[in-house]
């Protein structure tokens, strides 16, 4: 009976091992089609077109969007570079039919620079001399093989060549370091908008070659217009830079200097740079800027109430401009287009420095007719960042008010304000005409 059980069990463990051994050649069939698997997957990818990889790892939306605005910035580029820096291949591929006008290198002389302080606006005048005379005026900029600035500049930052830099080596690299340390879009300074051979990355906004770009600027422009200037503070500065101080990066035949009513001037200041509006203090933006060019008189602006800091910022650009010489002034509120671009020497062949605009804008000022807005004051359309918003008078300059820690009542500011509004040819009552 034993044996017999012995027999009958047999059978059975042969099937479990049948079964075991099924269910490994089945493992390693799939493990050698696992292994198969990446070979396969190469092999397909081989077979993949361009077209089909870029689909695969790149949305087509993404792709399209991408040719829609890189082809075109990419051909708005290469114009520029031709028009720009070498349009004597456009008189060449045309056979002379076409005649470009010569490109302007940053040495090059220039028409017209006009300097006036930050809401004096030098960005609508910019517009309205580009707009009404097909001029190339640039705001802010005077780089001229990248822009079309080839006529000419206004700005605020450019009057930095008719401000005296600081006597010492050492208070310029620390007022310098001000500017340098950021970069601060909303102040319209960087190193590119007075030359772009620097070999700084402009895929970056800053960087540490910026920055030592920016100290070369500040150097090469602050004060090299002025009409006197410190032979000793020179001698120094080019034995540490190797004969580097060589004047103005770009000359200009006529600067011209447009001046606001200093009430209207501040009203925009305060509601560009006050945080939490009048009462508030100084914004971070402008600090920097206030200390690198006054802060050797004043010591850190920070010290001051928001319209403290505004107006004595105003009164010491305005007065350095002015005490430079060299420099003609105009009132931006009663002056057109066409006054600024006689002023400029436009309108005259012996001081127009390219002859081709000459008949166009003569014809254009001599248009006597109501339509033609280049004969009529300019209006502010641009950057208008006071809309009524904020009126103010001569007691908000008094001390104790809006955050002002002068005595209550003080006048020093109201007489240095007033002051500087008669030497600009305003009245000093308050209700001006604004641009």
């Amino acid at each position: 009976a034993s044996n017999s059980n012995l027999r009958q069990r047999r059978p059975t463990n042969n099937k479990k091992k049948a079964k075991s051994d099924n269910n490994k050649i089945k493992e390693k069939t799939e493990n050698k089609d696992e292994a198969k698997e990446p070979e396969s997957e190469v092999a397909a990818l081989e077979d993949e077109t361009m077209w089909s990889v870029i689909r695969s790892h790149w949305s087509f939306p993404l792709y399209i969007i991408s040719l829609v605005i890189g082809v075109p910035y990419g051909l708005f580029l290469g114009f520029n570079y031709v028009v720009l820096q070498h349009p004597e291949w456009v008189h060449s591929a045309t056979g002379g039919l076409i005649q470009p006008r010569p490109a302007v290198a940053i040495g090059d002389p220039r028409q017209l620079l006009i300097v006036g302080t930050m809401s004096s606006g030098t960005s609508q005048v910019a517009e309205d001399l580009s707009k009404h005379f097909r001029l190339e005026i640039g705001h802010e900029t005077s780089e001229s093989t990248s822009n079309f600035v080839r006529d000419g500049t206004a700005s605020w930052f450019h009057g930095v060549r008719f401000l005296p830099k600081p006597d010492d080596v050492e208070d310029f690299v620390k007022a310098a370091a001000e500017i340098c340390r950021d970069f601060i879009p909303s102040m319209g300074f960087h190193p590119r908008m007075f030359r772009d051979d620097s070999g700084c990355s402009t895929r970056e906004n800053w960087s540490s070659c910026w920055r030592r770009e920016c100290l070369k600027i500040l150097q090469r422009e602050w004060g090299c217009a002025l009409l006197k200037k410190s032979g000793a503070w020179d001698s120094e500065w080019e034995e540490l830079t190797d004969g580097a101080n060589k004047g103005c990066l770009s000359p200009f035949q006529t600067t011209l200097h447009q001046v606001r009513h200093p009430l209207r001037t501040i009203e925009s200041m305060v509601v560009k740079f006050c945080k939490n509006g009048v009462d508030g203090s100084l914004h971070e933006s402008f600090v920097p800027f206030a200390n690198a060019l006054f802060g050797t008189k004043h010591g850190n602006f920070t010290q001051y109430s928001c319209i403290e800091g505004t107006s004595y910022y105003l009164l010491d650009y305005t007065k350095g401009i002015k005490n430079a010489g060299g420099v003609t002034q105009y009132q931006v509120e009663a002056t057109s287009p066409c006054q600024v671009i006689k002023l400029a020497g436009f309108l005259d062949a012996d001081t127009l420095v390219y002859p081709d605009h000459l008949e166009r804008l003569q014809a254009t000022c001599q248009d006597i007719n109501f339509d033609n807005k280049a004969l009529l004051p300019m209006i502010s359309t641009k950057y208008t960042v006071n809309q009524g918003d904020l009126q103010l008078t001569w007691k908000d300059f008094e001390g104790g008010r809006h955050g002002s820690t002068r005595p209550q009542g003080d006048s020093t500011l109201v007489d240095l304000m007033q002051q500087l509004t008669i030497e600009l040819g305003y009245e000093l009552h308050e209700s001006v005409a604004s641009m």
